[in-house]
């Protein structure tokens, strides 16, 4: 392995429709800072970032990213409820969160960890969508 690597952690959602919102990307650090990050002044790619002290993904990004991203960009028309369909780790998931997902007028759905990396977890959600004629996001 080589010694000057660290971890990054991604947050991606892409709902039923078909719609990708904005990746989260977590570094390692107290601040997010790229201006290092790209040669010949390129722009780093419009995202949304965090920095954790380990790179890793925890409650306070989880919570923001739901707030500041999520919610933001999947807004339904009128009194509808949207179903968010979680791929992960439960800990990552406080009261906070649970509490903006109902003001909001989000009902979660849990799966167990890693079950997005297969590749009928596309075909489940549409499918949950259709039936449930929620917005799936």
């Amino acid at each position: 392995m080589i010694s000057n690597t660290s971890w990054i952690s991604i947050i991606e959602c892409i709902c039923a429709s078909g719609t990708v919102i904005t990746l989260t990307v977590i570094v390692i650090g107290g601040v997010a800072q790229f201006s290092w990050a790209l040669p010949n002044g390129e722009r780093m790619p419009d995202w949304h970032y965090q920095s954790t002290m380990r790179g890793w993904c925890n409650q306070s990004v989880t919570t923001g990213w739901f707030h500041d991203v999520s919610l933001h960009e999947t807004t339904p028309s009128g009194d509808r409820w949207r179903l968010l369909v979680l791929g992960g780790f439960k800990t990552h998931v406080n009261d906070d969160f649970q509490a903006l997902a109902i003001s909001n007028r989000v009902i979660l759905c849990y799966l167990t960890p890693h079950t997005f990396l297969h590749p009928s977890a596309a075909r489940c959600l549409r499918l949950c969508a259709t039936k449930t004629g929620l917005p799936c996001c």
